[in-house]
This record gives C-alpha cells, structure tokens and sequence, in this order.
C-alpha cells in the first residue's frame, strides 16, 4: 500500500511500474513477454499497456516478424517517468531501512 501510495505522486501504479521497469530493462518487449515476467494475465497487462501508450508512456507496434505479436517499446515521456518513479521508490525503500535500523538499535 505504501508503495502504490508513493507511485501516485508521479502518476503510476504497481502495474505500470512493472510494465515500465521490464521495458527500460529488456529495451522493448512483446506483450506475452511483459506478462511473462511481471506474472500477470494477459488480459490485464494489454489493459495496462493501452492506458500507458493513451498516457505517452510506451508506444505499440505489430513484430516484423509475425504481424499477430505486438511489439511494446517505452517513450522518452516513459524514460521520464521511469527515472521519476526510481526516485520516489528510493525514498520508500530508505524510510523502510531506517525504520528498520531504529528497531534494531
């Protein structure tokens, strides 16, 4: 929850943060592939992928290869908000370490 509450301060949610993490990492993705590694329906993440091409974060093309896979890649608004999330998780996860510390002390 604390972090679904953090991702709402640069407009993103868990889903989205998967969707862009895999992307930046892999450079681009299928859609079975995103689902593949975030462990998600189909359904949903094709859900997910058309919010974020609607909001400018990612941009889809069918494979030159094989006209039925969509092929997913992240924009440079995505790259944006990809650096944007990394920077508000970082806050959470170095309040999660300090509090932890504190306990142990």
């Amino acid at each position: 929850m604390a972090m679904e509450k953090f991702l709402k301060k640069v407009q993103l949610d868990i889903p989205s943060w998967r969707v862009l993490n895999i992307l930046f990492e892999r450079n681009g993705a299928s859609i079975t592939e995103i689902c593949e590694h975030a462990v998600a329906k189909h359904s949903t993440i094709t859900k997910v992928i058309y919010r974020m091409k609607g909001d400018g974060l990612v941009e889809t093309n069918q494979s030159a290869v094989d006209g039925r896979i969509t092929q997913v890649s992240i924009t440079e608004k995505g790259r944006q908000a990809f650096f944007d999330m990394h920077q508000v998780i970082y806050e959470l996860f170095h309040m999660g370490f300090l509090a932890a510390t504190v306990r142990l002390r």
